[in-house]
């Protein structure tokens, strides 16, 4: 009884104009929200799309610049190493040339009063190096055993001279005195010391002759 007349009350109320007014305003604004509802979701899918968007369009432009500021990096390291890239691609030759060594350390001796009468020139081989790179097994080393004669001053003037020697080479060991002047019976005139290098020098393998 009491839902029935609740009920009935409440459709007179609805009745009256007061009641339609409020009806009426009620039902607007439940139609409004519903407007609202349905465009309010697509726009913010839409604002959340375009937030995904643009994190993918920044994470892109930063991985863009870390790489063009890697390219700026490498390009002033090549600049750098211009110069020495010119003086190796001058300095080292592109096949073996054991005739070149001895004349020059043979004119080298001679300027510093020192005798060189004994070259041996051995196999060459592959040099070691620490690199990764296929090319490295063309960077050819050819070990070279020196004997040279003269004084201690003269022995001196010939190492530092060797200092300035127009290809790469490197000491493996060296060995002076004066016994094996008097044992090889050696010109005295020479000079009463005699200098034993063992060195290595080197040569890239042109593999285009």
């Amino acid at each position: 009884m009491q839902l029935k007349t609740s009920t009935s009350q409440l459709r007179e109320y609805l009745e009256t104009k007061q009641g339609k007014t409020y009806f009426i305003a009620i039902m607007t604004l439940i139609t409004v929200a519903v407007m609202l509802v349905f465009a309010i979701v697509p726009a913010i899918k839409s604002i959340t799309d375009k937030i995904a968007q643009n994190e993918v369009r920044r994470e892109y432009l930063n991985a863009l610049t870390e790489k063009e500021k890697n390219i700026k990096e490498l390009l002033i390291q090549e600049e750098q190493s211009q110069a020495q890239i010119q003086f190796l691609e001058s300095s080292l030759p592109s096949k073996r040339n054991d005739e070149y060594i001895l004349a020059n350390i043979g004119e080298i001796a001679a300027q510093n009063n020192a005798y060189l009468f004994n070259a041996d020139f051995s196999e060459d081989s592959v040099a070691t190096i620490e690199s990764d790179v296929e090319s490295k097994k063309r960077l050819k080393q050819v070990p070279l055993t020196i004997s040279v004669q003269g004084t201690i001053p003269s022995l001196g003037a010939f190492m530092k001279k060797m200092e300035e020697f127009p290809m790469p080479f490197v000491v493996e060991s060296m060995i002076y005195g004066n016994k094996d002047v008097r044992s090889q019976n050696l010109p005295a005139n020479r000079g009463d010391s005699l200098l034993v290098m063992k060195i290595n020098y080197y040569y890239y393998e042109d593999v285009a002759e």
